[in-house]
């Protein structure tokens, strides 16, 4: 079963007799019929590419991630009440050195906070070891959070 929306009715406007129907993936629309549009009061179309562009949030992300990566972080197995760094969990390889073999943790750590701020959320697929992918993690990938779809089946997201 499958949860979630892909059909929306817009409020119906004066002069307007029918709802209309807008599809969840028809972002020119969407931006249309509630007034935001793609282009700014100024005409300059504002996207996630335009938006790179000005120094002011560029800075912004490039501060924000930046700083987000360069915090610490680890593994960590539990120890009775304690707890302490897992260092042969063979994620903390991928999140302290190499999350794949052509990416340092950083750079993954520091794209996956650039993409949280500028699209609202990160991904990343978990390529793990053994037959049908079902071991332990050797390698995590970016993925583009537009080519993405959320959706809450069975009680999970």
């Amino acid at each position: 079963m499958e949860y979630g929306c892909t059909i929306a009715v817009a409020a119906l406007p004066q002069e307007q007799s029918q709802p209309l129907a807008l599809s969840l993936r028809d972002a020119d629309q969407w931006h249309t019929t509630f007034g935001s549009g793609r282009e700014s009061t100024a005409g300059v179309k504002v996207n996630h590419k335009s938006v790179m562009g000005y120094p002011a949030f560029w800075r912004g992300v490039n501060l924000l991630a930046n700083g987000v990566a360069g915090l610490p972080v680890d593994v960590f197995k539990r120890t009775g009440e304690d707890r302490e760094i897992d260092h042969k969990h063979p994620a903390q390889k991928l999140i302290k050195r190499k999350a794949s073999p052509v990416q340092r943790a950083r750079k993954f750590r520091k794209t996956m906070q650039a993409h949280a701020l500028i699209f609202g959320n990160g991904f990343a697929y978990i390529e793990r070891s053994g037959p049908m992918n079902t071991g332990n993690p050797v390698a995590m990938w970016i993925l583009d959070p537009q080519s993405m779809i959320v959706r809450y089946m069975d009680g999970e997201l």
